[in-house]
């Protein structure tokens, strides 16, 4: 059994029309040097992301908050601690009650290039990150499982009945709010509790764990991401 056809149809799932995020032209003229600022704090994020700023959503002691900082390949800053919610697991014969600790992080610092584009994006780094970051509508499903099935054809049945649901999964997976005045263009994933911001042609991600709450995690995501736009902004003013 082999999957080499799987990655073709996924991309033409993916590339299908996305949701528009307006431009703000005050916003424009300041992200080339934003941008410029973020890749200047790869493996320095703890200055954009500060314990300052993370202090305030502790509900414990700041003592207790643990920071993880990945300067590899995922250059990733997170900071957990503690918290008081749960979640089940199941077992054969019984159930146990699991911690989830509460987690903010910052990473995800990605430079768009040409290879990032698709012909549809026009090199627009909003229209690309709209396509990324676009919840699939039932009609669009219906063609990437048309597109899945034409290209496997060759496959055998239980190959394709895989396929569709990987692709199921996939699109069940990607749950995006668009979410507006702050950077180019940002989205929030739901699943995921990550908001991606872009500025300029430069994609960055908060992620927020702290409440049971979407909207709760979302509203300090988006906080904490403009804390760190203002913080590059201020930078290339000399502030």
């Amino acid at each position: 059994m082999t999957y080499r056809n799987f990655i073709a149809p996924f991309t033409i799932a993916a590339s299908v029309a996305a949701c528009s995020y307006p431009p703000d032209a005050a916003q424009a003229a300041t992200s080339s040097a934003t941008e410029a600022c973020l890749q200047q704090h790869m493996g320095e994020l703890d200055t954009l992301l500060t314990m300052e700023l993370i202090v305030p959503f502790v509900n414990g002691a700041p003592e207790e908050v643990e920071v993880d900082y990945d300067k590899g390949s995922s250059n990733e800053l997170s900071y957990s601690w503690p918290g008081d919610r749960t979640r089940t697991m199941s077992g054969s014969t019984m159930k146990i009650e699991i911690p989830i600790p509460n987690m903010i992080s910052l990473g995800g610092i990605k430079a768009y290039t040409d290879s990032d584009y698709y012909d549809r994006d026009s090199n627009d780094p909003v229209k690309r990150f709209q396509r990324a970051h676009h919840n699939m509508t039932a009609e669009e499903r219906e063609k990437a499982r048309a597109a899945i099935n034409e290209n496997m054809k060759d496959e055998d049945e239980k190959t394709r009945k895989i396929a569709n649901k990987i692709l199921g999964a996939a699109t069940a997976r990607i749950m995006f709010e668009p979410v507006i005045d702050i950077g180019d263009a940002a989205a929030w994933n739901i699943r995921t509790k990550e908001l991606d911001v872009l500025t300029g042609a430069t994609e960055f991600s908060v992620q927020v764990d702290v409440s049971a709450d979407n909207e709760k995690n979302k509203a300090v995501a988006k906080k904490l991401a403009q804390s760190v736009l203002d913080d590059c902004s201020g930078a290339s003013n000399g502030e």
